[in-house]
Formats: structure tokens, sequence, C-alpha cells
């Protein structure tokens, strides 16, 4: 298992996007509301796999290995761990009240890179993608594993200029790995942020810089702030070499978002059914958030008009997860003395504190610990 020291050196958590397929959100709201909250959590300097229902019930540990998300199906969750006798890194998944199935098992001199932001599970809920290091941290390999049977399907090496720049390997930013809504194209937002397409295996570069991302809904392009740019928002349609302008830093301003997630760009999340986008920004009032939700459409290429809902969160949101029926958030919230998880009500506005995740000035959780870890996304909902 990784130690707190080695987790915090590299930087390494997921937090990750998740819908629940047609099917399953038939049977009812109920059911769909009753999904926990996953989220990660410290034990004894390790890292585990918690989970919090929507009305403040804990769940406590399930597992003990850092949280990789709900897969899309919503019947189970991903973990990354290690082998207790190799001490192999190891890919595990499984159902809440189940036992853990290894998907994954590094080889020797092999390693699994976690990183931050998204999901490692494919829309069907079938595949993984996962990053993958050798021995002395490079070259990375991206692989794409088959859930059921354990198999690589996929890998693409990735050029040293995705993850490095003129020091070495980034250690910073972590990556961000997400699928395109349509399971075909993965994209991997790091030093470089490039879009993998896994049936032609192209590789298209969306920007040559670190950056938030998140994909448009119909798949065909990808929204983006530099990370440690202007606050605007860009779109980068696939097969265009031009990024257009989508929301500058004068609009977003005038909704009082005004300063990045801490060293961050905004955040920014598109809802399971690609229906409505939320970007989380610093407000004027230095501690608080606003949070932006957009209706969009596939269609809609150059402009997202004016928000139709608008939140101001006491606290910097470091994460967001839709819930159910796209009508609640769940926020990681990083205030002055502590890390709590929230679900924000689009409806009524109504914020509702769930949990506290961690304390500063605990035994475990200095004030930069505090917030190193409050800084990548580690939550997880099935909406």
């Amino acid at each position: 298992m990784r130690s707190f020291a080695r987790a915090s050196r590299w930087v390494i958590a997921l937090g990750l996007f998740l819908s629940l397929p047609a099917g399953r959100a038939q049977s009812g709201e109920k059911a769909i509301a009753s999904r926990p909250i996953l989220y990660y959590g410290l034990e004894n300097g390790e890292w585990v796999t918690k989970a919090v229902h929507p009305d403040g019930r804990s769940l406590g540990t399930l597992a003990k290995g850092q949280l990789a998300g709900w897969s899309r199906r919503g019947d189970r969750f991903a973990y990354f761990t290690k082998g207790e006798a190799t001490e192999a890194d190891l890919v595990n998944v499984m159902g809440p009240g189940g036992q853990p199935e290894t998907i994954f098992r590094a080889r020797t001199g092999e390693s699994v890179f976690a990183g931050g932001w998204q999901s490692i599970w494919s829309p069907d809920g079938e595949r993984v993608a996962l990053l993958l290091a050798t021995a002395g941290g490079e070259p990375f390999t991206l692989a794409i594993v088959e859930v059921e049977t354990k198999k690589v399907a996929t890998t693409f090496q990735l050029q040293r200029s995705v993850y490095t720049r003129g020091d070495g390997p980034m250690n910073w930013p972590p990556y961000n790995l997400e699928w395109s809504p349509d399971g075909r194209k993965i994209l991997l937002a790091w030093e470089q942020t490039v879009i993998l397409d896994t049936q032609s295996k192209a590789v298209e570069t969306v920007t040559t810089k670190p950056a938030m991302t998140e994909w448009r809904p119909g798949s065909d392009g990808v929204y983006y702030f530099d990370m440690f740019g202007p606050v605007n928002l860009w779109l980068k349609k696939i097969g265009r070499n031009d990024a257009v302008n989508v929301l500058d830093r004068a609009q977003l301003a005038g909704w009082n978002m005004v300063r990045p997630i801490l060293l961050h760009a905004p955040l920014v999340k598109l809802s399971a059914s690609g229906s409505r986008l939320a970007i989380a920004a610093g407000a004027g009032d230095e501690g608080t958030s606003t949070v932006l939700v957009f209706d969009v459409t596939a269609t809609r290429a150059g402009s997202l008009g004016s928000p139709a809902k608008r939140l101001q969160v006491d606290g910097v949101v470091v994460a967001m997860e839709w819930g159910p029926g796209e009508k609640k958030l769940a926020v990681l919230v990083n205030s002055r003395d502590d890390l709590t998880i929230r679900v924000l009500d689009l409806e009524g506005g109504a914020a509702t504190t769930l949990t506290k995740v961690a304390q500063r000035g605990t035994d475990y959780f200095s004030a930069t610990d505090l917030d190193v870890v409050g800084l990548v996304n580690m939550i997880s909902w099935v909406p």
C-alpha cells in the first residue's frame, strides 16, 4: 500500500466522471438517490476508499486503496492498491458489499500511475484506461484493459512532450484522464493535452499547455482552461487547428468568477447526459467559490450563453460530481479548517454538509498536506 508520504510526493488521487445507464435509471429516483458518494480518506497514513449516502449516513471504509470511482453502470467501483505478498500495483473492482476482484496486476518493473480529476472507466463499463510507467518513471504507456477478460486490449506509448518539461517528467500537475461520451476516444491532459483515438490509434494535440479539460457532449471537441493562464474557457474541435474562446475572463468576472481554484484553472464538469456543464472558480470574496451551470447541446459550438444556475459556496470548491437527475452536485470544499463533502441543490440553492473528510492540524494532515490533497478531485457519485 502506498504510504501518505509517497502519495503526497506524487500528488496522486482519483476523482471521477460517472453516469448510470438508462435501464437502471428507470428503476426510480429513490434507487438512484440511495447510491453513496465515494471519497478518499487516510487511515494510519494509508489511502482508503470511503463512502457516504446523500442523506449523511456513513458507510465507513469500503476498501484499502486509492479511489478510482464507480463504474458507469453503478454496480461496482475501482481502486488502486498493492499486493500484500509481492507489493505489485493492483487495480481492483468490487461491489459495495462484495469481494474485491483484481482486474490488473503490474508486471515487475512496472507501476500504475494514478492521476486526478476524472474517471478510468469507459462509458459502457467494460474497459478501464490505465497510465503505466516502467522503472525509473518513464516511458509512460496508456493501456486499455478489458474488465471481464482482464486483458490489455490496446496500448499507446506516449511521447515525452506529453508528460515532460525541460527538467524531466512531470510530478505536478497530476494528469487528467477522461473517456469521450461515445466511448471511442480518451482525453489525456498533463504537460500537454492530447486526444487518443482507441480505434484508429490517432493522436491529436489539443493544447501544448497543462489544462483543465472536459469533453463536449458530441465527443467532437474539448472545453479547456489553461492551467496557469488567464481565466478563459476555450473550445478545440477535433480536426481543427484553432480554438474558439467560448467564455472570456470579463464574462466570468461578471458572474463573480475571478480566481482559479487554488493553483488550478477553474473546474469544469459535464453532466452524464451531456445537457449541463458546471464550472467552479474562486469568487470575489476570498475563501468563497462561484458555481455556474450552463445548459448545453451537442450542436452548440461557439457560445454557452448565460448560466442557467449560479450558486455561491462558502469555501473553495476543489472537486465536483454530478448527482441524481442532474439536479444536484456533490462538491469537495476546502475551507480554512477542514475538507468537507457537501451536496448542492441546484433547484433550491441549498448546500448540505455530509461529512468531514479531513481537519487541519490532525496527526496526518498538516496545513500543507490539507492544501495538497485538496487540489485533486477525489469524490465519485452515480447520477
